[in-house]
């Protein structure tokens, strides 16, 4: 665990920081776009967020098996790719917006 998040987990809320990281790192600066829509969404800041390869992963923080958890991955042609690994089918749909919401609903019945 990098420095940086092994503080935000001592200081007991790694939520905020990490988010704080991941909209400023240049290192994520093609994800921007989606990090930031997701963070501005409102209703998504409670969940810890990570990149890779392009997907947004939002997870709850209570570390138990089965957390909740959804991924949001940018395809071509401006659509998005919404998946609940707990959830069979992934979603596609046309624009970042619905993405959102999709996500949101996924979570919301995960819980």
């Amino acid at each position: 665990m990098s420095g940086r998040l092994a503080r935000a987990h001592e200081s007991g809320d790694p939520v905020p920081a990490q988010w704080n990281w991941l909209r400023t790192s240049e290192e994520f600066s093609e994800e921007h776009p989606l990090v930031e829509a997701a963070y501005t969404d409102g209703r998504f800041g409670h969940f810890f967020p990570t990149l890779s390869h392009g997907t947004l992963r939002l997870r709850s923080v209570n570390r138990q098996q089965g957390a909740q958890e959804v991924c949001i991955t940018p395809l071509s042609g401006g659509s998005y790719r919404v998946e609940n690994p707990r959830l069979l089918d992934p979603t596609v749909v046309d624009s970042l917006r619905e993405a959102l919401a999709v996500a949101f609903e996924a979570l919301a019945s995960d819980g």
